[in-house]
């Protein structure tokens, strides 16, 4: 994902924002009491993970991994692959699928009310009986499990269920 300047870089410390959520920056620096004289925030892990899922910036975790084309997880719509420049395997199909616009499954960020554990990365999405989805990484948040997870767009408006629980997408 690519990263721009907002502030300053130098031989101690370089700040980036993410392009696909310009509210977050990554600062790098050499010294443990930088933060000390700036009125920078630092989130916590899963305050970062949480802000990831609301961007809709996925991680893909082992149990996912040759899973999906870089377009089911939405990383053509926070420029997060280049169509343009670099050479990688399946460069072919995914350009194919770009240029045709024939994306069947997307990711959408879900919500599922009262959820005692985490949902595992790779547990099945149903409607009904069918399998219809994934889900890319979750989060417990307030009482509920926050997730990313790729669906099929014809499902994406029907009855949905994760682990016998009811899905909302958000």
């Amino acid at each position: 994902m690519e990263a721009k300047d907002i502030g300053f870089e130098s031989d101690e410390s370089c700040l980036k924002t993410i392009e696909a959520d310009e509210k977050r920056a990554f600062l790098v620096c050499k010294s443990e009491n930088f933060l000390d004289d700036l009125s920078i925030s630092p989130l916590s892990t899963k305050d970062w993970k949480m802000a990831d899922i609301n961007a809709g910036i996925p991680t893909i975790y082992k149990e996912n991994i040759e899973k999906f084309i870089p377009q089911m997880v939405n990383l053509d719509l926070i420029n997060g692959i280049s169509f343009s420049k670099g050479c990688y395997t399946g460069q072919e199909i995914v350009a194919r699928v770009q240029h045709r616009g024939n994306i069947k499954k997307r990711m959408f960020h879900i919500t599922t009310g009262g959820a005692d554990k985490a949902l595992n990365p790779g547990a099945t999405i149903f409607h009904k009986d069918s399998g219809v989805g994934t889900i890319v990484q979750s989060l417990k948040n307030n009482g509920q499990m926050d997730s990313l997870a790729v669906i099929g767009n014809d499902a994406s408006t029907k009855d949905l269920s994760v682990e016998g629980m009811k899905i909302t997408i958000k």
